[in-house]
């Protein structure tokens, strides 16, 4: 039985001020600017990325004032970006893999995953060690920065969580970091409000999951490590982390990993069935009890599915993730 395909059609140019017709009435008081990052052109000069992860980053803007919607888009001016068009190919390294030259590229900061507001700009997040900061008003890139949570010389030893938590109360901002170094583990950063940052955990692991989000609550820290993972040297810091390297073993399980906020202890590994997730849904404690929902899969064939074959998608619909609740008793 053979599938029928969709292309991944990629954006060429950008665009500004476009008026967007809307249906019915905008209701009254609603005003603002919606922003969202993405993969968004997939090709340069013919040759295609391998994975739509790969896809290089375009942030877009919808605004709303007075009855009126805006839209408009630009391409990220990463160094990943710039050098694939004066080097006309593809970088080596990213999801899909699919390079189509060997340039040294020193930087890999496609941020093109998670957008968040800061004083100074939008700063868009991937794996990458290094963040942009995008003008909020022109969607101008500003510059390519190492990104909060990375301690002297860390960017060249770990990848990212692509989604920070932020404490409300506090003002904290919490970062996930996956390190190749000895010991390999995952490192739990905090950000202070004045941009002072801290080493607040490490945590041993002789493999390395595929973290994307992670949870914090009032007094935990909750890693959900699903059975898809890597050997910590065959991560690849500069070029992102490839897919290749990671192996699912369903047998292996699924382990939380609850870490204290005040005395910075491990507080429990708890092992359950296995799955595979990205995103956090919410998490909360009730005393010495911590709930945690979470968008769950079987099993990564999401990831497999976003593969482009000559910049083509298969069709059809993509695994359905459930909301899943993991309930901890810590007593």
């Amino acid at each position: 039985m053979t599938r029928s395909v969709t292309i991944a059609a990629s954006l060429h140019e950008e665009n500004s001020g476009i008026s967007l017709d809307s249906v019915g009435p905008i209701p009254a008081g609603l005003a603002g600017t919606l922003y969202s990052v993405g993969p968004g052109r997939f090709d340069i000069a013919g040759k295609n990325v391998g994975h739509w992860l790969d896809g290089f980053s375009i942030v877009s803007s919808i605004h709303i004032r007075e009855k009126t919607v805006k839209y408009a888009h630009r391409f990220v001016s990463s160094t990943w970006y710039r050098r694939a068009l004066i080097k006309d190919g593809i970088p080596f390294g990213g999801f899909g893999d699919h390079g189509t030259h060997t340039g040294r590229f020193p930087v890999n900061d496609n941020t093109n995953m998670n957008l968040i507001f800061r004083r100074d700009g939008l700063e868009l997040l991937s794996y990458s060690p290094h963040s942009i900061i995008i003008d909020p008003l022109t969607l101008l890139t500003r510059e390519t920065r190492c990104r909060p949570g990375f301690l002297n010389g860390m960017d060249k030893y770990c990848i990212a969580c692509p989604h920070p938590f932020f404490d409300e109360q506090t003002g904290e901002r919490f970062d996930l970091l996956l390190s190749q170094t000895n010991p390999s583990g995952y490192i739990v950063t905090t950000t202070d409000t004045n941009g002072g940052c801290k080493l607040l955990c490490r945590i041993p692991s002789t493999r390395l999951g595929l973290i994307h989000s992670f949870s914090v609550t009032q007094r935990w820290i909750i890693i959900v490590e699903t059975p898809f993972t890597a050997r910590p040297h065959s991560i690849s810091i500069r070029g992102g982390p490839s897919l290749g390297n990671f192996v699912w073993d369903a047998a292996r399980g699924t382990r939380i990993i609850v870490v204290s906020r005040s005395d910075r202890s491990m507080a429990s590994i708890r092992e359950m069935r296995s799955l595979f997730l990205l995103h956090h849904i919410n998490a909360w404690e009730t005393g010495d009890q911590i709930t945690v929902d979470v968008a769950a899969y079987g099993d990564p064939a999401i990831l497999a599915r976003l593969i482009l074959r000559k910049g083509k998608l298969l069709s059809g619909d993509l695994p359905p993730s459930l909301a899943t609740r993991i309930t901890i008793d810590l007593d």
